[in-house]
């Protein structure tokens, strides 16, 4: 019999194999998952460097695990690097304010919360 992970869209052979190593066995543990959580435990798991792609599918079948709709991994792609982008000018801004400089206020606030929104839709 198929085990029940395997029968969401993104998991394959080898995301079944990495959720095994991460203790995942179940859609129920799956849901209760952090995608950046199980990416870094991955890498430290397997002691090696894995693709951003891998955090796309942990992104989506844990949002298939929560809520039931399936996604292509891909659609998850743009929102990990929105989110880093979000990281980046936030550091950039810790860094300035901690040296006493001004932060650019050019991007408006209402921007910045949609961004904001929009990296955050993994955990809905």
């Amino acid at each position: 019999m198929k085990h029940e992970l395997l029968t969401l869209k993104n998991v394959g052979s080898a995301t079944y194999e990495d959720l095994c190593k991460l203790g995942i066995d179940s859609i129920k543990e799956l849901a209760e998952a952090d995608p950046d959580e199980l990416y870094a435990r991955l890498q430290e798991i397997t002691k090696q460097a894995h693709d951003p792609c891998v955090w796309d599918i942990f992104a989506a079948i844990i949002h298939e695990a929560k809520t039931g709709k399936a996604q292509s991994w891909w659609q998850w792609t743009k929102i990990r690097k929105a989110r880093k982008k979000l990281n980046e000018a936030i550091e950039i801004g810790l860094e300035r304010l901690a040296r006493g400089q001004k932060i650019d206020g050019r991007v408006s606030y209402q921007k910045m919360k949609a961004k904001i929104k929009k990296a955050a839709q993994f955990q809905r």
